[in-house]
């Protein structure tokens, strides 16, 4: 896409996932709450294309992040789905769209776009690569806290038990210390000016549905 679209996309880009993320809200709480379930695969693929169009390079470091990002979470959620390891027992809905082997193909985004924008913020914290890894890290699974109530409501996924495992919180962690060190050896050096307003704009989306589901 050309320059007059990147730069768009940077200057404006936080308040088009503010929109998609808004209208998410109330679609799912008060008009037709099937629709904007079945929708979720599309904001994840459209909030992909909007994190990538603000990366200040196309290639070749974004596009290695997120194939590495991909193929660890949907390998690890493949592995954990047929094992119960790293995260826990557990089993996919319908909801995140077509899947290989019972895992949402999209799941892979999905990590690729939490691991980018925890990496981000925690870099407008920390100087130090160790503390950033560590605590963008950190993050992800605080996103993941408040995603896993709703993601059942949702039907994203299922648990067998009657709550979610801490085996869960601790294989996300490992998951996610493994990207955020791949985020150090590719994109900590480059900027991206929507990756950590994403990591807000995810958190309050999944933080109001606790509440309003």
């Amino acid at each position: 896409m050309g320059n007059k679209f990147k730069a768009f996309i940077a200057n404006n880009g936080l308040w088009l996932l503010i929109a998609l993320h808004t209208v998410g809200i109330f679609g799912l709480a008060a008009i037709e709450f099937d629709f904007f379930v079945r929708l979720t695969p599309v904001v994840l693929l459209l909030s992909a294309i909007l994190l990538i169009e603000a990366h200040e390079n196309y290639k070749p470091n974004i596009w290695i992040f997120l194939i590495i990002c991909f193929v660890l979470g949907f390998v690890a959620e493949l592995v954990g789905t047929k094992t119960g390891f790293p995260f826990g027992d557990y089993y996919y809905g319908r909801a995140l769209g077509p899947a290989i082997a019972k895992v949402p193909v999209v799941i892979g985004i999905n990590w690729f776009l939490m691991a980018m924008a925890s990496a981000y913020l925690v870099k407008k914290i920390f100087d130090n690569r160790i503390l950033q890894t560590l605590f963008a890290a950190v993050l992800m699974v605080f996103l993941d806290f408040w995603i896993e109530p709703v993601a059942q409501l949702l039907d994203y996924w299922q648990w067998e038990s009657p709550y979610v495992p801490l085996m869960n919180y601790l294989g996300w962690f490992a998951v996610s210390l493994l990207m955020q060190i791949a985020f150090q050896f590719t994109i900590a050096q480059e900027k991206n000016r929507l990756a950590s307003g994403y990591f807000f704009v995810v958190l309050l989306f999944f933080v109001v549905l606790n509440f309003v589901l």
